[in-house]
């Protein structure tokens, strides 16, 4: 089925199932979506600003040009999607699953907090994360590859059977983070070899 753009503000979307659905070029300004489930949906264009996305899934979809500003992203989950050109700014991502789902070119930038996230057997390509703070995320079996990351707070996070590949990171807070199974190739650290010497620092679990 084939959904019409809606473009304006104060929308309110609840309970409703998309699937098997072609969604395209869809702006939301202060506006919520709750309790919405899309299943093997293609979705072309979805920009959310000042609004709320919460209690919501994504299953087996295909999801390019994402954009959400100033945004409340709680209770999300994506499993077995592919994403691309996902754009995260100045927003709040909380109590949100990854799970078997392939990211390219995640930008993630100015002053957006991550807490209690779960990226689960992901690949991420193309990254670039700028300015923000992961509170309480777990990597787990990812392959992170071409990633740019700068100015990064890692709080309480939890790294395990991580994988990076030709990265470049720079100006990395790390505070009580558990590593096990990392494995580093490329040009891994540009510029900041005290992230790279942190790691090396941090004993695996059982060690």
């Amino acid at each position: 089925s084939k959904y019409a753009a809606p473009k304006g503000e104060d929308f309110r979307f609840e309970d409703n199932n998309f699937q098997i659905s072609n969604i395209k070029d869809i702006e939301l300004n202060s506006s919520e979506l709750a309790d919405c489930s899309f299943q093997a949906a293609n979705i072309n264009g979805l920009k959310v600003t000042g609004g709320h996305l919460l209690n919501c899934e994504f299953h087996g979809s295909s999801i390019e040009r994402f954009a959400v500003n100033n945004t409340e992203l709680d209770d999300v989950e994506f499993h077995g999607s592919k994403a691309s050109k996902l754009n995260i700014i100045d927003s709040n991502i909380c109590d949100t699953e990854f799970h078997g789902s392939s990211l390219k070119e995640l930008a993630i930038k100015k002053n957006s907090q991550f807490r209690d996230i779960e990226f689960h057997g992901c690949s991420i390509t193309h990254t670039n994360w700028g300015n923000i703070k992961l509170d309480d995320v777990k990597l787990q079996g990812l392959t992170i590859k071409d990633c740019n990351w700068e100015n990064v707070d890692f709080s309480d996070c939890q790294l395990n059977n991580l994988k990076l590949v030709d990265c470049h990171l720079k100006n990395i807070s790390l505070s009580n983070l558990s590593l096990q199974d990392r494995n580093l190739e490329g040009q891994l650290i540009d510029g900041n070899e005290a992230f790279l010497k942190a790691l090396e620092a941090s004993p695996l679990e059982g060690e």
